[in-house]
């Protein structure tokens, strides 16, 4: 939900809520485990590229179904899967060595968890000058020699769009009204903090672009746990800072 669509008085109420239980908005952060979500996009106006997460239906835990959140208010867990990096050259943007364990969020539906996609859908083909950007802008944080990869599989082999081994930022692009599956790839276990930016160019008001952080817990653990948290309050308060700027 953002916050900016908030009532002030809830809006206000809830903050002095927050300070009083010496929390911040970060504890309020939702754990993504399972279902259907897209990082997506919205636009809401001149200079309101509104990046996002649209959680479907299915989404657990229940709270998010249907529901369109900040991205300061979510951790998208990556479970204990991890399989060998698999041999072969064109494999290597993963940034591991073969044999070595690979933690990924899958570009197929797999029960229990996180199913999760890129949107472009709620922006209207007739109002952009041909397709939308998305980059991987920069790693805000990270595991000590991690590298994160971004890719779809087909009869060919692996398809990367971004891949940190090579360096960010790294850019794709997909038409307006549209949303894919991809492989979310890690190489350890722990916080991952990704600034994630749409671009393009609407018919009337130009160019126009916009990032946030996402952040991923891969396999987490109680110290990561504490780690995330930390990080999210810091993101909470800018989203604050930039929001009531707007008004």
């Amino acid at each position: 939900m953002r916050i900016d669509r908030l009532p002030a008085g809830k809006l206000l109420l809830g903050l002095a809520f927050a300070v009083l239980l010496g929390g911040t908005t970060a504890s309020a952060a939702t754990n993504y485990t399972s279902g259907h979500a897209d990082i997506g996009v919205a636009y809401e106006g001149p200079n309101d590229l509104w990046p996002h997460f649209h959680f479907g239906g299915n989404a657990q835990p229940p709270s998010l179904a249907n529901d369109e959140v900040e991205p300061a208010e979510i951790v998208v867990i990556v479970p204990d899967n991890a399989v060998p990096r698999p041999a072969g050259a064109q494999w290597d943007f993963l940034g591991t060595p073969a044999g070595q364990p690979l933690w990924f969020l899958s570009q197929s539906s797999v029960p229990g968890e996180p199913f999760l996609g890129i949107a472009t859908e709620e922006l209207d083909s007739a109002d952009w000058v041909g397709n939308i950007d998305v980059a991987l802008k920069s790693v805000a944080s990270s595991p000590a020699g991690s590298n994160f990869s971004l890719w779809f599989t087909d009869i060919g082999g692996p398809n990367v769009q971004w891949a940190t081994d090579d360096g960010v930022p790294d850019t794709f692009s997909m038409p307006t009204g549209t949303h894919a599956h991809y492989n979310f790839g890690f190489t350890k276990p722990g916080v991952y903090q990704l600034e994630i930016e749409f671009s393009g160019t609407h018919v009337t008001d130009g160019f126009q672009a916009a990032s946030d952080i996402f952040t991923f817990n891969v396999v987490p653990e109680p110290s990561t746990w504490v780690m995330a948290a930390m990080a999210l309050s810091g993101l909470a308060c800018v989203s604050l800072r930039r929001r009531f700027a707007k008004r």
